[in-house]
């Protein structure tokens, strides 16, 4: 025997194989009150003669119960059903705050240094007229105070 089982199984639990392997994996408990016992528990006579699933839970006895049986508690189930997933939210775009179009692939961006994004013509033509941001009023005086963005 290896290392850890005894004849009643691991851990004081006794396990039953089935003398062809079966396919399917459902289990039923029938709680009870944990019970002591020593030995080895026998299966009924007639177990060799129909499939059979078998229960067990810490404080449940192995029980076996028929196929049949086992199906049509599952039938009994409640029925949940999940909600389909929220559409995914539409990319985000960029949007001049001077002209108001999207920003297109082709669309040469710029940024100030506030942060703010504009086409780079509507930015050059708004800093020709007065040198603060169209957006926050900061004043953008140098060559230095926005920068090309390359998306």
């Amino acid at each position: 025997m290896p290392p850890g089982r005894n004849s009643e199984g691991i851990s004081g639990y006794t396990f039953h194989q089935h003398p062809q392997p079966s396919r399917i994996f459902e289990y039923t408990t029938i709680p009870h009150q944990p019970q002591v016992r020593f030995g080895a528990q026998y299966m009924p006579s007639n177990y060799m003669d129909q499939p059979t699933l078998f229960t067990h839970t810490s404080t449940s006895r192995v029980q076996p119960i028929s196929i049949n049986r086992a199906l049509s508690s599952r039938d009994r189930l409640p029925t949940v059903t999940i909600p389909p997933p929220e559409p995914a939210p539409p990319p985000a775009s960029l949007k001049c705050a001077v002209c108001l179009t999207l920003a297109g692939p082709t669309t040469q961006l710029s940024s100030t240094i506030c942060g703010h994004i504009f086409c780079e013509e509507c930015l050059l033509q708004s800093l020709g007229h007065d040198k603060r941001c169209p957006t926050c009023r900061k004043s953008i005086g140098r060559k230095s105070s926005y920068h090309r963005i390359y998306l």
